[in-house]
């Protein structure tokens, strides 16, 4: 099996470069999922939104049009459980950029697939430099907003409360072919705490991956595999990075930010690309402005983590570096 992830920086954007849907549609991907889609259902074009063989999930914004936004195509023989947002109860607002697949493995058993979009920490900046340092701001205000849940044919099933069960037969499909948000909410917007909470965006980043880990904690007791992809935004290691002394007092590459990965490894989580080539030298991002994919003067700042456990079932990690259309590459996961 393979699963994408993919930062493609507007969805509606890839596919007028001419990138998209055929990313999906020519490829050989079990689940492909999407980060900072910026795109509102109604905005998508049907060659989008209807892939052969697959269902589509999108979570937008709900309180900025054109900001942030996850989503996924998942081929339709996998009937997989669909969740935004966390699967613990928490104060922390996710900003619509978490979404979670979990679905039964005829060998692995249960698995869930939990793709992120990291905040960057740093709104209202230059996202990162490819040769430019960043600049550490101040957020600005951010209004508040509720948290949506995705359904599809089925009432959508909230992980805290149950596992995700097989289908009746090996031949049942999905009764919707799209996946869409519904007005359910998680909890009252009022009580959650949003990036406009924080002294700076960096504070919220730091609070989201706290959140973040425990979320994938709770997975963990609720199935026997658990996958985190999604942009991190945290180049965690010296060698993530094309140029780690001149951007070391850089958003994403900050000490206090690579101590979060620190601990995601000190309990046992694997960034499984670095766990199978320790020494390789490879970027998932690179800056546009100054035209540094040419040059090769990016970040890896997107990755797949597992827990050691389930490292036994993973065949590899590979980044697309060839595959154009964004600022990020997809990168994909491969199972035995």
């Amino acid at each position: 099996m393979q699963f994408s992830s993919w930062n493609i920086n507007g969805l509606r954007a890839v596919e007028k470069k001419g990138f998209f849907p055929q990313y999906v549609a020519g490829g050989d991907y079990d689940m492909v999922f999407l980060m900072e889609t910026k795109s509102e259902i109604d905005q998508l074009s049907d060659a989008v939104l209807h892939v052969p063989a697959y269902s589509f999930t999108l979570q937008p914004s709900t309180y900025k049009k054109g900001y942030a936004g996850v989503g996924a195509y998942v081929r339709d023989y996998l009937s997989p459980t669909v969740q935004t947002g966390w699967s613990h109860d928490c104060d922390l607002h996710d900003e619509e950029r978490v979404l979670t697949m979990s679905f039964i493995h005829p060998q692995h058993g249960r698995i869930a697939i939990t793709g992120a979009y990291f905040p960057n920490g740093a709104r209202g900046s230059s996202k990162r430099g490819g040769d430019m340092e960043t600049k550490y701001r101040v957020a600005g205000e951010v209004s508040r907003f509720s948290s949506l849940w995705i359904e599809g044919g089925q009432e959508g099933v909230d992980l805290t409360a149950t596992s995700p069960q097989p289908p009746a037969s090996p031949t049942e499909k999905p009764s919707l072919a799209l996946l869409f948000s519904s007005s359910s909410q998680k909890g009252e917007s009022a009580s959650l705490r949003t990036a406009a909470d924080f002294p700076a965006n960096l504070d919220y980043k730091l609070a989201f991956f706290d959140e973040f880990f425990r979320h994938a904690q709770h997975l963990r007791r609720h199935h026997d595999h658990v996958f985190i992809c999604g942009d991190i935004n945290i180049a965690h290691n010296p060698i993530d990075i094309a140029r780690p002394e001149s951007n070391k007092n850089s958003i994403g590459f900050l000490p206090i930010e690579r101590a979060k990965l620190d601990e995601w490894r000190q309990s046992g989580w694997v960034d499984i690309f670095r766990h199978n080539h320790p020494d390789t030298v490879q970027y998932s991002w690179w800056d546009v402005i100054s035209r540094a994919r040419e040059r090769n003067v990016g970040w890896r700042i997107d990755s797949w983590w597992c827990h050691a456990d389930s490292l036994r079932i993973v065949a590899d990690v590979s980044y697309e570096t060839d595959q154009m259309g964004s600022d990020h590459c997809p990168v994909v996961l491969t199972l035995q």
